[in-house]
């Protein structure tokens, strides 16, 4: 995995998010990290839920839109991936870098950033 991320370690994450997320239940980062991880466990169906919610609240959120792109892409939705990241991007040109990043260590991700109706800020 990445991030600091690692099986070992991801429930101990998720159990940290958890209290966040209890704390201040609208904490949107908080519930994409929490989804993006549960998307590295491949528990889909949680992650989904996760940005689901956030969704409801916040539905252009830059952080929704990148992880979810990367959801998609593990569940080889690949031109929905796409999508999702050309909006975040749109939004957020600065996550170009983390877009890169996973796709580097993941190739499913890979598969998304490489594609060639992905709009990469500074690409041609």
């Amino acid at each position: 995995m990445t991030h600091g991320i690692n099986t070992g370690n991801a429930q101990q994450f998720i159990l940290l998010l958890d209290n966040t997320i209890k704390a201040e239940p609208d904490s949107f980062h908080a519930r994409c990290i929490r989804g993006f991880i549960l998307t590295l466990l491949k528990d889909y169906p949680n992650a989904e839920k996760e940005f689901k919610i956030v969704e409801e609240l916040k539905k252009d959120f830059r952080w929704l839109l990148l992880y979810k792109s990367f959801l998609f892409a593990c569940q080889d939705k690949i031109d929905k991936a796409v999508d999702l990241l050309n909006q975040a991007l749109a939004k957020s040109p600065d996550l170009k870098s983390e877009a890169e990043n996973l796709a580097k260590y993941f190739t499913e991700y890979k598969k998304v950033v490489e594609k060639q109706n992905a709009k990469l800020p500074g690409d041609k």
